[in-house]
């Protein structure tokens, strides 16, 4: 929230001034607008300045700033483990996992282990196949409205209105959390863990992978604690 609404606009002018950052980054079209309604609060023109068409801009940049701080805030350990990535629609996307060198063992049995077969005298160097391998993803929308009125913000004696946009930018963290957590548990038990991958093998795995312990209890919040 702008640090006053109904006092001095020098008073405003620096509570508007903390957003310019985050209007200049993710905002351009609201620029002029704001570098506007900046020259009306500088020449003291404050009547004139708060119209319909600046409270948003106001009301938006800060309640960003706040959203963004508290979901920072939030403990999000799997981030050490995992990788994350950035997609600018909604189509499915084709991420390269790998490349794999498949050959024949000795039994004559075809293996990934990067395992070389022996040549006896004479014999015939078999051939490698190369192998990449592709996971997908897809994004997701994930959100809520909060809707102020103005009869909201003349009532809100006790800032409470300003305590909205924590709560939502912890929620927000949250729900990352939540979904990260839903897709290490997939298939829990006691011998695998986790989504089936494209070499077919789960994410953990006590055998294929050995990177889940032989006596360890099915991943889940209760085990954990």
């Amino acid at each position: 929230m702008p640090q006053t609404l109904n006092t001095q606009g020098q008073d405003f002018t620096v509570g508007y001034r903390s957003i310019q950052p985050l209007v200049e980054s993710y905002r351009p079209d609201d620029m002029a607008e704001f570098q506007r309604t900046m020259e009306l609060f500088e020449r003291g023109s404050l009547r004139e300045a708060m119209h319909t068409d600046d409270l948003p801009i106001a009301l938006a940049g800060n309640t960003d700033l706040n959203v963004r701080d508290a979901f920072k805030q939030v403990s999000q350990p799997w981030r050490e483990c995992f990788g994350t990535a950035s997609y600018t629609n909604f189509r499915q996307q084709t991420i390269h996992s790998g490349l794999s060198l498949d050959v024949d063992d000795e039994s004559g049995a075809s293996a990934d282990s990067g395992r070389l077969p022996e040549v006896p005298e004479g014999h015939d160097y078999s051939d490698a196949r190369a192998s990449e391998h592709y996971e997908y993803a897809q994004l997701k929308t994930y959100g809520v409205t909060f809707t102020v009125t103005r009869q909201m913000l003349m009532n809100d004696d006790r800032n409470t209105l300003s305590r909205i946009p924590r709560l939502l930018g912890r929620a927000a963290a949250n729900t990352l959390n939540y979904h990260v957590a839903q897709v290490l548990e997939a298939n829990a038990s006691t011998t695998v863990s986790g989504p089936t991958l494209v070499d077919g093998y789960h994410l953990f795995e006590t055998s294929n992978r050995d990177n889940m312990n032989s006596a360890a209890q099915p991943l889940s919040a209760a085990n954990v604690k």
